[in-house]
């Protein structure tokens, strides 16, 4: 009994438990299917509202641009500008969102139909009416574009009515499906209501009679009290179905509180379509508000597009006044000078209004009243104008307007058949200057030989060309004189040797000359082509001051005052360099209008002055040692007695002190000479006479020496100074001699390299460290080894070699090992 009880409850507990399954899918897949509806219709009705911005730009874009054909004004492009941004975004939208078919196709008709009229027609007619609106408006008026926009138009309008026809059918189809989600909701509430009915039916019929029939309590049970319990106390089918009415009981409580909670819930989704439901009805009356407007837009449209086309007849008449505007716009904007505009001015004019002649004066550039000659036309002899101009000319800058004239009163002259002839008809325009013209730049004669006088039509032409003229020659007179002062000053800073830096008032870089450019990209520390401001400058002399916090101090000062004049020093010591610089502000009236950086490098006087207090200090030891041997010895020889002998090596002592000081004291004057003066060496002479004379006179001076020349027989011709080259080769073999106490061969070669000569002194002697080789050269500088003791010496000989060989575009060279020997070399520029 237990086991079939339970089977029937599962059965009819599973097929509510389906029911209520199949009608919750039912209801999602209704709900999801209602919302994708409704997404339909959305898109399909912004496919509608791109489709028609599409037409509305494009419309924009075909009457902007018949404006400026008309006007040539260029603000009227800004609609046709706003087409060309917006279009390839909005058309490559309307092809991603277009609904398949019809609707896609329509889609990439209007989208191609657009983007061809900006590209293949609206781009090049705009591009054309730049260049010449004239044939640009006779393109115009071929109604190309009009074809195109009507084209563009049916396409939009067919495109909009399959996307609304489309919109409407995904409204129809979310409104169905709304209605059958509130059916499904309701059958499935049915169905499981009659699905527990019969559950309750059968537990009646097949347990609570029986259990009535065996206890009280189980009647009460059948009767609807839940809350009961009965006791189990037995192990038999009663007990057992008593357990099971409890369970039972239970069970009962728990499906009750679901289902009511399941009701509940298809109330709240019933609710929610109902919601939703209504808000597509809103929507929809929404979309129908908003055709209407479209209409009335589009109405709109029509209208202003109808009263463009009658402007556009209206400007016809006009269209050859303004092409003469543009053509002579054009030709004075093609030419910077001011006399250059002038002539072309004076063309247009004569050309325009038939003046074989015709002549313009211009306000001198100094400042003054003079008028001077810019231009003629047809005038062998234009009159020259001063400050005491008279006539017509001086009446029409006068008065400030224009003056007519007819023969006899005419001015202007021109030569016929070998006799000066007056010219019929005459006028005389001022160029003035200001809103009320208040200034006159210069005056615009122009005559007429034949009969006919001037129409008033002529006479407002030259009027509107001259008065339109008058800003574009003055800005051509003074850019001609700013670009003059502009050069002027540029070329004043370029040749300063000094580095010259202009800053406005908030710190902008105005002006930098080349050697300030060179020194800024060194202090900075970028290459040629990198750009640089003062803030970067300025980094970079903070970090490679020896006083950053000097230099941050004197900023701030200039910096709270645009009048501040200043002078500093700054070091930077990576560099090698002392650099002074002033500063002061450019004042124009009571005005700071920008600060000026003068920047002098004093590194070579720093240089030399710590050379010259070196030098100093050198050459008064150097002195001081001989000279107290000498004052020594001569303070013992008379102060005391001494034996022959005695007195003999004392007195050898002294003179060779003496001959060393004179040494020292010749070369110290020879270095001197040499630094003041140079050398005048321009002579051109043989060398090898020179180097043998020497090489003969120190080889009798040494028995333990062999001095020998091992170098070319051919002349050796250098240009320079004879006895300056013979001390050169007299040092060297002085030296070589010396610095070779044990005797041996010196030798000296001599040969042409190229365009060189090259003279070498080899010897045998203690040779140099490796370590002091490379200051061998310097002045007092004497090699410390101990094979070189007891041999005296000034160090003043290689360091005078080397000035005379680099005065005489040379170079001086040595190449030792310490112990074997030495070869000092020489190369000099050959003579020619």
């Amino acid at each position: 009994m237990k086991a079939r009880l339970g089977r029937q409850v599962g059965v009819i507990s599973g097929l509510a438990i389906v029911t209520a399954i199949i009608a919750f899918t039912l209801l999602i897949a209704t709900i999801s299917a209602q919302q994708r509806a409704t997404r339909d219709a959305r898109a399909h009705e912004r496919t509608a509202t791109r489709a028609q911005r599409v037409g509305a730009l494009v419309v924009d874009a075909e009457t902007s641009m018949r404006g400026f054909i008309i006007t040539g004004r260029v603000r009227f492009l800004e609609p046709y500008s706003n087409a060309q941004r917006e279009l390839p975004g909005l058309t490559a939208d309307l092809r991603t969102e277009a609904g398949g078919g019809e609707e896609q196709r329509l889609a990439d008709s209007v989208a191609n139909l657009a983007n061809a009229y900006m590209r293949q027609y609206a781009q090049p007619t705009v591009d054309a009416a730049r260049e010449d609106r004239a044939s640009a408006a006779t393109g115009v008026r071929s109604e190309e574009g009009k074809l195109r926009v009507d084209q563009l138009r049916a396409e939009v309008r067919a495109l909009a009515l399959t996307a609304d026809r489309a919109a409407a059918a995904s409204e129809s189809s979310a409104r169905h499906r709304a209605s059958r989600a509130r059916t499904v909701a309701i059958v499935a509430g049915i169905l499981i209501v009659a699905i527990l009915a019969l559950l309750v039916v059968e537990l009646r019929r097949r347990v609570l009679v029986p259990v009535a029939r065996a206890t009280s309590a189980a009647g009460r049970i059948g009767g609807g009290d839940l809350a009961v319990r009965l006791p189990v106390d037995r192990q038999d089918e009663i007990g057992e179905l008593g357990a099971a009415l409890n369970a039972m009981a239970v069970q009962l409580r728990e499906t009750s509180d679901e289902l009511e909670a399941q009701h509940t819930e298809l109330e709240s989704q019933n609710a929610e379509l109902e919601a939703q439901s209504v808000e597509l009805e809103t929507q929809a009356t929404e979309l129908e508000q908003r055709g209407f407007e479209l209409s009335e837009t589009n109405a709109v449209l029509l209208t202003r597009g109808a009263e463009l086309e009658t402007a556009t007849e209206q400007l016809k008449a006009s269209s050859e006044r303004l092409r003469l505007y543009a053509e002579v716009s054009e030709a004075l904007a093609r030419v910077p000078d001011g006399e250059t505009r002038a002539r072309r001015l004076l063309e247009r004019l004569g050309g325009a209004v038939d003046c074989p002649v015709g002549a313009i004066y211009l306000r001198s550039s100094g400042g003054d009243d003079a008028l001077h000659l810019a231009a003629q036309r047809g005038l062998d002899d234009a009159p020259a104008l001063g400050e005491d101009a008279g006539g017509l000319v001086a009446r029409s800058i006068e008065e400030r307007k224009r003056v007519v004239a007819s023969y006899p009163e005419t001015s202007l002259e021109v030569v016929s058949f070998g006799a000066r002839a007056s010219i019929r008809h005459e006028v005389h325009m001022p160029l003035l200057l200001g809103d009320v013209g208040d200034e006159v730049l210069g005056v615009v004669s122009l005559g007429r030989t034949s009969a006919e006088p001037f129409t008033q039509e002529q006479l407002d032409l030259v009027e509107h060309l001259v008065s339109t003229s008058a800003v574009a020659l003055f800005n051509a007179v003074v850019s001609t004189q700013r670009e003059q002062a502009a050069a002027t000053l540029r070329a004043v800073f370029d040749s300063v040797g000094e580095c010259i830096l202009v800053i406005s008032p908030d710190r902008e870089l105005l002006i930098a000359n080349p050697p300030m450019d060179a020194l800024a990209r060194k202090v900075i520390g970028i290459g040629p082509d990198e750009p640089w401001d003062i803030s970067d400058l300025s980094v970079g002399f903070r970090r490679e001051s020896r006083d950053p916090d000097a230099m941050e101090s004197q900023a701030r000062e200039l910096a709270a005052d645009p009048f501040a004049r200043n002078r500093a020093e700054i070091e930077l010591p990576r560099f090698g360099m002392f650099l002074e610089r002033y500063t002061s502000p450019v004042i124009v009236g009571d005005n700071a209008i920008a600060r000026i950086v003068v920047i002098r490098d004093a590194t070579e006087e720093r240089q030399a002055e710590r050379a010259k207090d070196d030098l100093m200090s050198t050459v008064s030891h150097e002195l001081r040692t001989p000279l107290a041997a000498i004052l020594g010895f001569t303070e013992l020889l008379t102060s005391r007695a001494f034996s022959p002998e005695e007195q003999e090596e004392y007195l050898t002592t002294v003179h060779e002190q003496s001959v060393r000081l004179a040494s020292l004291v010749d070369d110290f004057l020879d270095l001197q000479r040499l630094e003041a003066r140079g050398l005048d060496a321009n002579e051109p002479f043989d060398l090898r006479p020179v180097i043998v004379d020497t090489v003969q006179f120190y080889g009798a001076q040494s028995a333990a020496h062999r001095l020998v020349y091992d170098g070319t027989s051919d002349p050796l011709r250098v240009t320079g100074d004879q006895d300056h080259l013979r001390r050169v080769l007299s040092n060297l073999l002085s030296n070589a001699i010396k610095y070779s106490p044990g005797g041996g061969d010196v030798r000296v070669e001599a040969e042409i390299e190229a365009d060189r000569v090259r003279v070498a002194v080899v010897d045998r002697g203690v040779g140099i460290p490796a370590a002091q080789r490379a200051r061998v050269f310097e002045r007092f500088f004497r090699v410390d080894s101990p094979n070189r003791s007891g041999i005296s010496g000034t160090g003043l000989g290689l360091a005078l070699v080397r000035d005379i060989v680099q005065a005489h575009g040379g170079e001086v060279g040595v190449d030792s090992v310490e112990g074997e020997g030495s070869r000092f070399w020489v190369t000099l520029p050959a003579a020619v």
